[in-house]
């Protein structure tokens, strides 16, 4: 098992290389995917989500990332580990343009206030280490995240579920995944 010194290692997340106009599905949409990718970069499996559109759009995106090379999450030492690519993709239906990707907010936390007199928001990325089962086993910020809103996007995400995984044998496995954690003053615009 990874330990919280190796997840908060690990800084390169999975990443398909880039998607191209041959790619597009050929309409206007918006597809949330999930992309399970091993520890040598190859994808295990695609889930969607077609926000808009049709479906023929998410079957499209699906494919497209399947057939993409990826590179692999990797810790800091060098060593592969599995991971989730989760993002939105919007098409805009022509040759021109293939894909733009939306920055996601796993989680916003209302707070009474910020420190050091910010203003907000505030917004971080936590690494979290995945069990087979789909809870949290560790989860810390990534290298660039400041340790107070860290510690309180891992409590407030603790408890929380995630998708359940399972490797090539069926037999459950860990992952490591991401969650971005927006903070915002309560009252704010």
């Amino acid at each position: 098992m990874l330990t919280l010194a190796l997840i908060a290692n690990a800084l390169t997340m999975a990443a398909p290389t880039p998607l191209t106009s041959a790619d597009n599905p050929g309409q206007p949409a918006s597809v949330a995917v999930e992309v399970q990718v091993d520890k040598s970069g190859k994808p295990l499996s695609c889930a969607k989500t077609v926000l808009s559109g049709d479906d023929g759009a998410g079957e499209a995106t699906c494919a497209a990332l399947m057939r993409k090379t990826w590179r692999p999450a990797r810790l800091r030492n060098g060593t592969g580990v599995t991971a989730v690519y989760r993002d939105i993709l919007r098409w805009n239906g022509s040759q021109e343009r293939a894909a733009t990707s939306s920055p996601r907010t796993d989680l916003t936390l209302k707070v009474a206030s910020l420190p050091d007199g910010r203003k907000g928001p505030v917004e971080l990325t936590t690494v979290l280490l995945i069990n087979g089962a789909g809870a949290i086993e560790q989860c810390n910020g990534d290298a660039f995240a400041e340790k107070a809103y860290a510690d309180a996007a891992c409590e407030a995400l603790l408890g929380q579920k995630f998708r359940e995984r399972a490797a090539p044998n069926g037999k459950p496995t860990n992952y490591v995944t991401t969650a971005n954690v927006r903070f915002t003053v309560e009252g704010a615009g």
